[in-house]
């Protein structure tokens, strides 16, 4: 993706400084997550894509690695209710489409 911007975390992206980047974009997903598990309203708001795409990357990364934490640390045991809940969603989906 080659855009130009003017958010923060790009700029300095572009200026070679991913590590501070990368502290504002950490920073954004805590804001974000903590606002979430406290039933508050998130005040980060994010107009850019590049961003957008790597926070939904660092939440995904958050969310299946607590399924992992909470399934004892085993992965098969994580991923096995979630194939099966994408295995019901699809047959129902099937069902759906052939009425």
């Amino acid at each position: 993706m080659n855009m130009e911007t003017t958010c923060e975390p790009c700029a300095l992206r572009a200026a070679g400084d991913t590590a501070r980047a990368d502290a504002i974009e950490a920073i954004r997903t805590q804001r974000l997550a903590l606002a979430a598990v406290s039933d508050g309203t998130p005040s980060v708001e994010i107009n850019c894509r590049a961003c957008l795409l790597r926070l939904c990357e660092a939440l995904l990364h958050l969310y299946s690695e607590s399924l992992v934490l909470i399934a004892g640390g085993d992965r098969d045991a994580a991923a096995r209710p979630i194939e099966h809940d994408l295995l019901t969603r699809l047959d129902k989906e099937r069902e759906h489409r052939w009425l």
